[in-house]
């Protein structure tokens, strides 16, 4: 083979390997991944396994960094309070004043309100935890809070027929921990119920600010073990360190199969604390 033969096989060569680098670091940076995944993934796999930790959930692709833009809200809590508490005109329903109506109690406090009934009646309505949620998402249609933009986080039934729901608000692929409904029901009806949201108007992605792929914090996660991955995935939450909090902290979530849940920063790897 003469020279310039061969120096055009190792310019197109070159060219190639410059065209799969550049792919790769576009896919990386832009939130989709890498090429190299699957290595990754059983790098990955092997060492979680020798800490006795098995994955029953897809590990995701690293996740786009962005600020968070809000809105106002403004909830109707007499409608509220009429649907939880019976229609009556309620004068005072400031932040922080509980409403204590016979077996009912109610308080609002900023985007927040929380309910209990020690005894939501007599007759058996609840059959199931199908229902359970059927009823809640009748009775928000009935308040008029945007329930729709949340999606269910977890559910289990407790002894006496009792149904724990919870769910998170959510907007595009970014959950966000801290709002959320939290409800406990019974066969006659709500026990308890909290809301806290906030009116998430979008996101502005920041192309120069890069995340960690939850591979990364999966080999970070050096203090677990022995117990199973369930779920993995990225949102926005509260954290206080040394006693000064953080808020909208960009987080990778990882739910184990103890009902416990780890959060780590997705800029550094580091384990957080929920606030």
């Amino acid at each position: 083979m003469d020279w310039s033969k061969a120096k055009n096989i190792l310019l197109v060569l070159f060219i190639v390997l410059n065209c799969i680098l550049l792919y790769n670091n576009y896919v990386s940076f832009s939130g989709g991944g890498s090429i190299l995944s699957d290595e990754m993934s059983s790098n990955t796999l092997a060492v979680l396994t020798s800490r006795g930790i098995s994955l029953n959930c897809e590990i995701p692709h690293s996740a786009k960094a962005a600020t968070v833009i809000y809105g106002p809200y403004f909830e109707d809590r007499q409608k509220i309070s009429d649907v939880l508490l019976g229609p009556n005109e309620r004068d005072n329903m400031e932040d922080g004043k509980e409403i204590r109506e016979g077996t009912k109690h109610l308080k609002f406090d900023n985007n927040y309100f929380y309910f209990k009934d020690k005894s939501p009646g007599k007759e058996k309505k609840i059959d199931g935890m199908e229902q359970a949620k059927q009823l809640l998402e009748d009775v928000f249609d009935k308040m008029g809070v945007p329930y729709k933009d949340f999606k269910l986080d977890r559910e289990n039934e407790l002894e006496g027929n009792i149904y724990r729901i919870e769910y998170k608000q959510v907007y595009e692929d970014y959950i966000f921990y801290n709002n959320y409904i939290k409800a406990e029901i019974g066969a006659t009806g709500i026990l308890s119920l909290e809301f806290k949201y906030k009116n998430v108007r979008g996101v502005k992605m920041n192309v120069k600010q890069k995340t960690i792929d939850a591979y990364q914090v999966l080999l970070k996660m050096t203090d677990v073990k022995n117990v199973n991955i369930n779920d993995i995935d990225i949102g926005y939450g509260n954290y206080s360190d040394g006693g000064i909090g953080f808020t909208d902290v960009l987080s990778w979530r990882v739910k184990l199969s103890d009902e416990s849940e780890k959060f780590y920063s997705a800029f550094t790897g580091q384990k957080l604390k929920p606030d």
